[in-house]
């Protein structure tokens, strides 16, 4: 990853598309409703119990997911050269790119994910666009033209990132 100026950029721009960071989810009434019976619930077993740390968490985790509720979505601006993405101002050169993959969702929504080379504390990194209104064809069209090799077998779908979709958060 690095950081070019516009001035600085070689080569010709070959794509470019606006997308956001994240899709907002919306909760109801009812979600609001089975989420307090669930915390109070919980605060109930934790002072029934006598487990002030549990208590503590909990609210921890109520507070956290009513501040991401009021995160504002950004908008992210893409632009796609022969030998790196732009990504907000950030380079993201393809040699440096193991390989991609773009994944529809079960909402019709297209992603691309990518994988560093050099994976940094055994972790695999990967990111992820939302590619939206774009043709995800031309993408791959373009990752392919740069030297990055596409993952014909991409991994399974998070634990995690399934559950947050089935809660909304």
């Amino acid at each position: 990853m690095d950081n070019l100026q516009d001035g600085q950029a070689n080569g010709q721009l070959l794509y470019r598309w606006q997308t956001v960071n994240r899709i907002p989810t919306y909760r109801g009434k009812l979600w609001y409703v089975v989420f307090a019976i669930f915390v109070g619930l919980f605060l109930f077993y934790a002072f029934w119990s006598d487990n002030f740390l549990l208590a503590i968490i909990i609210l921890l985790i109520v507070f956290l997911v009513m501040l991401m509720n009021y995160q504002p979505v950004s908008e992210l601006k893409i632009l796609m050269f022969p030998d790196y993405l732009l990504l907000e101002g950030e380079a993201h050169r393809y040699k440096a790119l193991k390989d991609f993959w773009i994944s529809e969702d079960i909402t019709g929504l297209s992603k691309l994910y990518w994988q560093y080379r050099d994976d940094k504390f055994g972790k695999k990194q990967y990111s992820l666009m939302l590619l939206g209104e774009v043709n995800p064809l031309k993408i791959r069209q373009i990752l392919l033209d740069g030297g990055v090799s596409e993952n014909a077998n991409p991994p399974e779908r998070d634990f995690w990132d399934i559950l947050s979709r089935l809660l909304r958060l």
